[in-house]
């Protein structure tokens, strides 16, 4: 018994998109694609082992703070009057994002200083508490 015809089989491995982008009541900044993503080709390599990375690592994620993430929200809030220098980056706890490379870069170039922990590590230890 063979599949019906004109259907597709289901994939040997996922295909994944992997991007970090930004949103707020400015508007939305445009999507960056970085490592993980089906086909993206990876030009980060492991400093030890000199492989390619399968996923997004601290270098990659300076080069996204850098050159994408941090002048784009500049781009949104620059006409925002009392906002213009003082917007904040929100990101979650993955080890890429909070090395101390990439939490001084955050710092020194987010206009608020501030970083912001991603609200899930905040709310799910109060979720855990209330569903005991």
């Amino acid at each position: 018994m063979g599949r019906p015809a004109g259907t597709v089989g289901k994939p040997k491995h996922s295909e994944g998109v992997h991007v970090y982008m930004g949103m707020s009541c400015r508007g939305v900044t445009t999507l960056k694609f970085v490592t993980g993503t089906h086909k993206h080709i990876d030009r980060y390599t492991n400093r030890k082992t000199q492989q390619l990375y399968r996923g997004v690592e601290s270098k990659e994620y300076n080069d996204v703070l850098q050159h994408h993430l941090i002048p784009e929200g500049n781009r949104l809030f620059q006409s925002a009057g009392l906002w213009s220098g003082n917007w904040q980056l929100q990101q979650d706890n993955a080890p890429a994002h909070k090395t101390k490379e990439n939490m001084a870069c955050i710092a020194a170039n987010v206009p608020g200083g501030h970083f912001l922990e991603w609200m899930l590590s905040f709310l799910q230890p109060r979720c855990k508490r209330r569903n005991k």
